[in-house]
């Protein structure tokens, strides 16, 4: 998106963005680099938009930025919208992880679907064709929130997990590093309880 020829800030904003239509929020803008939502939600109390213009976004971008220079955009963040695991079968992998975390698959989710999502936790299943060959770059470290470190070992080895590398100390410290039944590796911490936090 691109600031109009001759617009500064301070100027009035519209904002369009595909799918949802106008931005029913307009506002003046009080000089200060501010931010507007795309979701229908007005900027914090005391805040204002710093553009001018109609700009044209996909659906479900959550913020437009730009500074207080005139027709200078600064960007546009991002957010995790999910870790996707890759897998040769994505309903049994999200199976194994939705009784891990103790949350649901998709209600639309079903066996023999390429894609599985556990909503709660932002993972998604993708079935590939490809086995897994080499450690993962990315692992998920996991804090036990109503067991000890190695009460939630013994549970997991009991839904399917495997030790990988045993990395707790006999004072207490450490972790253990298992695989998921597609060798997918993961930590698992002490609780907050066993780190005094």
């Amino acid at each position: 998106m691109a600031a109009e020829p001759g617009e500064e800030a301070g100027a009035l904003l519209t904002v369009r963005a595909e799918g949802h239509g106008s931005c029913p929020y307009t506002s003046r803008v009080t000089g200060a680099v501010d931010t507007c939502l795309l979701d229908g939600t007005p900027p914090a109390r005391g805040t204002a938009c710093s553009w001018r213009g109609t700009g044209r976004r996909a659906a479900g971008t959550s913020r437009t930025r730009v500074s207080g220079a005139p027709g200078r955009i600064t960007g546009m963040t991002s957010r995790i919208r999910h870790v996707t695991i890759d897998s040769s079968d994505a309903y049994g992998l999200a199976g194994f992880w939705s009784r891990v975390l103790d949350l649901p698959v998709h209600e639309d989710d079903r066996p023999g679907d390429e894609e599985v999502l556990i909503e709660g936790a932002g993972l998604l299943f993708v079935t590939v064709p490809d086995a897994k060959t080499v450690k993962n770059r990315v692992h998920v470290d996991l804090q036990p929130q109503d067991r000890t470190r190695d009460e939630e070992v013994e549970r997991l080895l009991g839904l399917g997990a495997t030790l990988v590398d045993d990395r707790r100390r006999a004072d207490g410290t450490g972790w253990a590093v298992l695989a998921d039944p597609e060798g997918n590796e993961f930590c698992v911490e002490r609780s907050a309880a066993e780190r005094g936090d």
